[in-house]
């Protein structure tokens, strides 16, 4: 585990952990929410965690305005299969808001997050 984490709570160190991994997008949805969201979010969530996860995607660059909008985008209608874990990313995103990963966008994601319509 990545040094910046034991400086966290443990009730942040475990949002961060219940983020890692969302569900899985069932084959009936093309273009899934959960899919982009583990590209942008989760992957950095990682990075932040852990310096290698074997297998995993890792994402360690800053989260880019371009990042953020598309989030927005896509949390404006969730599917309902995904909610659950949008919560998660959106604790986590909190629960980290000040780490270098979010480029200064950490606060503006969190809220970014909050589920306001489920499809």
């Amino acid at each position: 585990m990545n040094p910046y984490v034991t400086t966290l709570s443990p009730d942040h160190q475990y949002d961060l952990l219940a983020a890692v991994r969302g569900p899985d997008c069932p084959n009936t949805i093309h273009n899934c929410t959960c899919e982009t969201l583990k590209s942008i979010v989760t992957a950095r969530v990682r990075a932040i965690l852990f310096s290698y996860v074997g297998g995993a995607a890792i994402n360690d660059e800053p989260l880019t305005e371009t990042d953020l909008l598309a989030v927005a985008r896509i949390t404006k209608k969730v599917e309902i299969h995904a909610v659950h874990y949008v919560q998660h990313l959106s604790a986590a995103v909190w629960a980290s808001q000040g780490h270098r990963i979010w480029g200064g966008r950490g606060h503006a994601l969190s809220i970014t997050l909050f589920v306001r319509d489920v499809q």
